[in-house]
């Protein structure tokens, strides 16, 4: 398993919004299907194939469309996703496991998939956001061209901007099909990302947390 600890500091407020609405805003114009469909054409016609035939006819199209689907935006805004929270006055870690996800390389425009552990430690006044906020919180920054190390980063931030939490950690493991099916082709081998803010930035909360999830 490669193993990357991004534990850091979470960024001043206003670097901390713009990098956790970017997630959002940067699927938020629907893909040009048109422009999609001419590209793919360009490619199989550059593989050497015949793009007329039945096979590969509506190829482009089928392509297109998938792209479309992959880099749907979950969400508008993270004001919009973390709107309706709760007030139970929870001092103690939220943590959601096994979260599954996928995404799509931006290196090779293969995908990526795993599955996700979200915790965070609710705010001084005890309000949580309901659980299905973290799923979607991934999703949506999931929902565009992506590196894992980036990924993991932006998903913590969208949910510390969007809960105004004491401290959010995030974990994923995943498969990577670049390095599956072509490169190194090491079919099976799981790259865990891991990114730490707030208060989990404390190395004995941070091992709180992570108890809580490994064991």
């Amino acid at each position: 398993m490669t193993t990357i600890d991004s534990t850091h500091t979470c960024q001043p407020e206003a670097t901390v919004c713009a990098a956790s609405s970017a997630c959002a805003a940067k699927s938020a114009h629907a893909p040009n299907l048109a422009q999609i469909e001419e590209g793919i054409t360009l490619v199989l016609k550059g593989l050497g194939e015949d793009v007329t035939r039945p096979g590969l006819v509506d190829t482009p199209s089928r392509v297109a469309r998938a792209c479309a689907e992959f880099l749907q935006p979950g969400f508008v805004s993270v004001e919009e996703l973390f709107e309706k929270q709760f007030d139970v006055s929870c001092s103690d870690i939220v943590l959601v496991k096994d979260i599954p996800f996928s995404s799509l390389c931006e290196h090779h425009l293969l995908p990526f998939f795993g599955t996700a552990q979200i915790a965070y430690l609710p705010n001084s006044n005890g309000t949580v956001c309901g659980l299905s906020k973290l799923a979607r919180a991934l999703d949506a920054c999931a929902a565009r061209l992506q590196i894992q190390e980036r990924l993991t980063r932006e998903t913590a931030h969208v949910v510390m901007e969007g809960t105004h939490a004491q401290g959010v950690y995030v974990c994923l493991d995943a498969q990577h099909m670049c390095m599956s099916l072509r490169g190194a082709h090491k079919p099976g081998a799981i790259t865990r990302t891991q990114f730490a803010c707030g208060c989990f930035d404390d190395p004995a909360k941070k091992q709180d947390v992570m108890r809580l999830i490994f064991g």
